[in-house]
């Protein structure tokens, strides 16, 4: 007895691509079922279908061409009617009436029902049937009371195969109310411990009693002087400061303005302040002389 979603899906040019790619012995055995299977729902396929708020569609139109429509609705808006018939309202919408044109030259249907949050999908295959407005009986059926849209039509599909799809390449989603019920023991906590900080402050001002507050140490500033000399430092300076007493200036800034002052003693009579470009070349030369020095000492800092 045949397996009816791979009845209609397998196709012999599907075999012929799952035969040349090396999956057709697997789906042969699914087809080689001892009784036929996947044509009537189960508690499973009713109890997923039921839970869903939204389906894609997809219809066949006179020019060959497929179309897929998104319907949505509350959870629950998809009657599983018995096992083999489901049916839907369906909502006004942007009255482009694709979906219903095409089915009326062609009742085959294809559905998609999606669960993002458990990475489940169910295929399934069907005929549809739109039913009129002044079919009270199964609109009746139908019907979303609490649901504020307009019912236009009610559609009903005969079950003719399905199959569950695997959770492969399904982005996990979830809609608003799954947030709000995952974050309610977060919320519910998080307002438990403001009450607690509230009546903390409140009895501390009740006793008179200003609510303590905690305070960072201040940071001790470095005693000028201290600390060990280096008699190869160019300033000879205590380790650890800068140029100016109790400074506590970085490295780099101690070994620039420790050049600067080596740079000045270097060239006596030749002002910092004057470029080498404008001195004369006597000068010039003690100007490079007193470089060469700084940057010797600056290396042997850095050591």
């Amino acid at each position: 007895m045949p397996h009816h979603f791979a009845q209609i899906a397998f196709t012999p040019t599907v075999k012929k691509v799952q035969e040349a790619l090396g999956s057709r012995s697997s789906y042969a055995r699914m087809e080689s079922a001892p009784e036929a299977v996947n044509q009537r729902l189960t508690p499973a396929e009713a109890g997923f279908i039921a839970a869903r708020d939204s389906l894609y569609m997809a219809s066949v139109g006179e020019t060959g061409w497929p179309y897929i429509q998104h319907r949505g609705g509350p959870a629950g808006f998809v009657r599983v009617l018995d096992e083999r018939t489901i049916g839907f309202a369906d909502f006004r919408g942007n009255r482009q009436y694709v979906s219903v044109g095409n089915l009326t030259s062609d009742d085959r249907v294809s559905l998609f029902f999606m669960d993002y949050p458990n990475r489940t999908r169910l295929k399934l295959f069907g005929r549809a049937t739109l039913v009129g407005l002044d079919d009270e009986a199964t609109l009746s059926r139908l019907e979303m009371p609490d649901y504020r849209a307009r019912v236009e039509r009610g559609l009903l599909v005969t079950v003719e195969g399905f199959d569950w799809n695997c959770p492969q390449h399904i982005t996990e989603r979830h809609t608003l109310e799954d947030m709000r019920a995952m974050t309610a023991p977060l919320v519910a906590r998080i307002a438990e411990l403001e009450a607690a900080l509230a009546r903390h402050a409140e009895a501390g001002h009740s006793d008179g009693r200003a609510p303590r507050k905690l305070h960072k140490p201040a940071r001790t500033p470095p005693t000028p002087g201290a600390g060990p000399r280096r008699a190869d430092h160019p300033t000879g300076r205590p380790v650890g400061h800068g140029s100016g007493a109790g400074s506590g200036a970085p490295r780099g800034r101690r070994v620039r303005r420790a050049a600067r002052a080596a740079d000045a003693s270097a060239s006596p009579g030749c002002g910092r302040s004057r470029s080498p470009g404008y001195a004369g070349p006597r000068c010039r030369a003690r100007w490079s002389e007193g470089r060469r020095s700084a940057r010797r000492r600056r290396s042997r800092a850095r050591r």
